[in-house]
């Protein structure tokens, strides 16, 4: 993970697109909730109305927890340089929480998302050697170089995610 984005690829996980969402929702920022969303998805469930109905929801649940993103559906292209594949995929997520201590989970939303696969070009700047020195108890100074590298480029494998479609779980 830290490759993708030390390579610059914007790249979301559909669990980690999915938390974001449920947190973005809680706390009430429509912004952040609505940049987890297809663009079909900000038109429907990414208006103010549509975050707040699902917030509501939530704050009656304590121990919220977004479980492993499945895999429903696959759909196989062309990736980009040279690579054949998945080009987009489907993932359940189910979204659960407790209505009082003590009590079980219970399912309260389905998240759907949408993730595009593609590989891609990206340039890297050129990252110039870097020194500190520190001093240790004895007053003696130690200086610690970290080497820089040359611009180069790269093509990286990413996986762009966003929530397509929330279900209600629970009545």
């Amino acid at each position: 993970m830290l490759l993708l984005a030390a390579a610059g690829c914007v790249s979301s996980a559909p669990l980690l697109t999915a938390r974001r969402a449920v947190n973005a929702a809680k706390k009430g920022k429509l912004t952040q909730f609505q940049s987890q969303l297809t663009d079909r998805a900000r038109s429907t469930i990414g208006t103010e109305q549509g975050m707040d109905a699902i917030r509501q929801k939530l704050a009656h649940y304590t121990g919220l927890s977004v479980g492993q993103a499945l895999l429903v559906s696959s759909k196989q292209g062309d990736q980009g340089y040279g690579h054949i594949g998945d080009v987009l995929r489907t993932y359940k997520a189910i979204v659960a929480g407790s209505q009082r201590k003590g009590a079980p989970p219970e399912a309260i939303y389905t998240f759907f998302l949408k993730c595009r696969i593609s590989y891609e070009e990206f340039h890297h700047d050129e990252v110039s050697e870097s020194c500190t020195t520190t001093i240790d108890a004895n007053g003696i100074p130690w200086t610690n170089c970290s080497g820089g590298s040359p611009a180069y480029d790269s093509i990286d494998y990413c996986e762009s995610c966003a929530v397509a479609r929330i279900e209600s779980s629970a009545e």
